[in-house]
């Protein structure tokens, strides 16, 4: 990822953090997303087991902890894959920021599919973007 697209995936988690990572039915402490070595692989069995919850704790500590947001993209995508719509919707976040036009094209894929689950900040967000291409 080049440096403006790291720096523009941050913004966007910054001016959208709440919305992006606040799920209705849970709020996460900041304690939340520090994960210490056998915490982090109890996460990744969970996750590539099908658990979208673990696979989202573990794109919230690549992306808030360690910065490393290829990593936070890459769980982010299987917990979306898992079908955890906050996951979806935190892999359109990081998509849409990225220079390749797939990329961009894949964002939408994944917006549209949380909204789909009924995740309220994808509903949202599809709203204000069509009323900008209409």
């Amino acid at each position: 990822m080049t440096r403006t697209g790291r720096f523009l995936a941050l913004l966007f988690f910054a001016l959208s953090s709440e919305s992006l990572f606040a799920a209705p039915s849970q709020d996460f402490l900041e304690k939340d997303y520090v994960l210490n070595s056998q915490q982090r692989q109890e996460l990744i069995e969970q996750a590539l087991d099908g658990s979208g919850q673990a696979a989202l704790r573990l794109s919230r500590f690549y992306s808030n902890v360690t910065l490393n947001l290829d990593e936070a993209l890459k769980w982010a995508i299987i917990g979306a894959e898992n079908g955890d719509s906050n996951c979806e919707y935190t892999a359109y976040g990081f998509l849409i920021s990225r220079s390749s036009s797939d990329d961009r094209r894949r964002a939408q894929f994944w917006l549209k599919k949380a909204a789909g689950q009924g995740y309220q900040p994808a509903i949202e967000h599809l709203k204000v973007e069509n009323k900008f291409t209409q």
